[in-house]
């Protein structure tokens, strides 16, 4: 996407910091189990007049207002599977989304709404059930690529000096998804949320 808007990174704030985040998830999208996370994170932050970029996360802005934008996402889908490993997908997520944030002094709250869509690599790495996998219980499935999950994100950015406080929560539905009717899918209600707190560099 830096390929059709070659000069705007060189506007924009940057932010880099350390810190901890805290946080509960399902193993991946559509399963039924979850997990409590600490971890020690690097923490980065660009903020521009048409992109933002964070640790996983390359938005482009195509609308912007005082209160509203209408972004495109591209990036990495964290999962955490049964092995509690924090794993990428090897494939493409694209997520179209409409935010609206207030912005204090030291502060910003921020909701956003999105539809979430992706490849056929991305869907098969979590959802393909393949032959040799097959039991009574479990039958054959090929995973396929498009729409799959609506995603609402609140996020609230508090500023101590030095400090930020990030609490977060993320809700995806996977009802009507292309994957719902994979028998990995075992619940179309997932939620990711928690608290960072990061010591700022820049």
């Amino acid at each position: 996407m830096l390929l059709f808007i070659p000069n705007i990174v060189v506007a924009g704030e940057l932010d880099l910091g350390l810190g901890y985040i805290k946080l509960s998830t399902h193993h991946y999208k559509g399963s039924n189990e979850t997990k409590t996370f600490n971890l020690y994170v690097p923490f980065i932050n660009y903020q521009g007049d048409y992109l933002d970029a964070d640790n996983a996360v390359i938005n482009s802005k195509f609308y912007k207002s005082r209160f509203l934008s209408f972004k495109l996402s591209l990036g990495a889908d964290p999962n955490f599977e049964n092995d509690l490993d924090y794993t990428a997908a090897f494939g493409i997520t694209q997520t179209t989304y409409l935010s609206t944030k207030i912005l204090g002094e030291s502060w910003s709250f921020e909701l956003s709404y999105g539809i979430a869509n992706a490849d056929r690599d991305y869907h098969a790495y979590y959802y393909t059930v393949e032959s040799e996998f097959v039991t009574n219980e479990r039958e054959a499935y090929k995973a396929k690529s498009g729409f799959s999950s609506r995603v609402t994100i609140l996020t609230i950015k508090k500023q101590f000096g030095d400090f930020l406080l990030f609490p977060f929560v993320r809700y995806e539905n996977l009802e009507g998804s292309v994957i719902e009717d994979s028998l990995l899918v075992k619940q179309t209600d997932n939620y990711f949320y928690g608290m960072g707190l990061f010591y700022l560099f820049i």
